[in-house]
């Protein structure tokens, strides 16, 4: 299963990764700032946006129907797209962290206004995002269906980065002032992603519950 996730939609991220790759190549070159946060912020949604995508061609070819009669328990498909999910975000958290550290080892730590924590900022809002952008695309396909898959997929980046915002209102709130602490700015991290891996976990049982429920048509 999770193998078959990634035939359906190596082509289009492999010209994503070529074009990613090349914006890596020229932000090592350049070092402009308003680059870095460009590709850190694009990365690793957009790699979660293709596997999304990957439901629209399992459709299309009939693979969504045809894994219904294999061997396995709709629980474990489920599992195999969340486990996919988590493989691409991992991936590019290893690559945007590369391409960080390399950015700052030729151009010097000049990006970010308290060392290399906003850089460690940075790659913890795209992996957010990422994973908020799956727990939620995931239940509104299976709920909604495939063929809508444009229009969830803007839905649930709009939703995610709204969350991320309203997250991040809510630790200003907590930890009210311009500067805080480096406790109490690790422990800020620390809230939200908390809350991320709570959402996706939800997200899991609940895809699991609306698919185990859907009827397809034979």
């Amino acid at each position: 299963m999770i193998k078959n996730n990634f035939y359906g939609v190596k082509g289009n991220v492999g010209i994503f990764l070529f074009f990613d790759v090349v914006l890596g190549a020229v932000l090592l070159l350049t070092g402009y700032p308003t680059l870095l946060n460009a590709f850190v912020l694009l990365t690793v949604p957009a790699l979660v946006l293709f596997a999304l995508s990957g439901m629209r061609k399992e459709e299309e070819n009939g693979w969504s129907k045809y894994k219904l009669t294999l061997p396995v328990r709709r629980k474990d498909i489920i599992k195999s797209q969340f486990i996919s999910l988590c493989i691409y975000i991992a991936f590019g958290i290893l690559f945007m962290s590369l391409v960080i550290g390399l950015t700052v080892f030729l151009h010097g730590n000049l990006f970010f206004a308290y060392g290399f924590r906003d850089g460690l900022t940075l790659v913890l809002c795209g992996a957010v995002v990422a994973v908020l952008l799956g727990s939620i695309a995931y239940p509104l396909l299976y709920y909604v269906g495939s063929e809508r898959g444009e229009a969830i997929l803007a839905i649930s980046v709009v939703s995610a980065m709204g969350i991320l915002f309203a997250l991040t209102a809510l630790i200003n709130a907590v930890f009210p002032g311009k500067h805080i602490s480096d406790a109490q700015y690790y422990i800020s991290l620390m809230i939200i992603l908390g809350i991320t891996i709570f959402l996706s976990v939800v997200s899991y049982f609940l895809t699991i519950a609306i698919f185990d429920k859907k009827e397809y048509e034979t």
